[in-house]
């Protein structure tokens, strides 16, 4: 079979959301995370996490990539979303879904690709923490 007959039987499997070959070779991690407004109110916010494509390749590949944003340690929003950032690429997921009810500092944590089903070099840096502080609107 010809590289071009593989490449294109693969494709498939891409588009299904199954784990993207190796030769796709994306490295995803969290980068950042942000509350806008800059110290929002209880109930109120919306959180950013900046995604990075790492990886040495990955131009093509296409899945669907989950994303989890924790709030002290418990889940509060959940996406599944189409991605196909290339080498170097990043990407944003904002949710208003969790904004906390008392006011302070909380953590919020990011994690993308949970399940580890895109194939990377090292599985254990697609997650960020990060201390946000809201305040009471009194």
């Amino acid at each position: 079979m010809s590289r071009s007959l593989i490449a294109i039987s693969a494709l498939p499997l891409l588009l299904f959301g199954l784990p993207a070959p190796v030769w796709a070779s994306p490295e995803l991690t969290v980068t950042k995370i942000t509350l806008e407004p800059a110290n929002a109110q209880v109930n109120e916010g919306t959180v950013t996490a900046l995604i990075k494509n790492q990886g040495s390749s990955g131009k093509g590949w296409f899945t669907i990539l989950d994303t989890h944003f924790l709030l002290d340690g418990e889940l509060c929003h959940s996406a599944k979303d189409y991605a196909g950032n290339g080498a170097g690429k990043t990407a944003t997921q904002s949710t208003e879904d969790c904004n906390p009810s008392t006011p302070g500092a909380h953590v919020i944590t990011v994690i993308i690709d949970p399940e580890n089903e895109v194939e990377e070099a090292n599985e254990t840096n697609n997650s960020l923490a990060q201390t946000l502080l809201w305040v009471d609107p009194e």
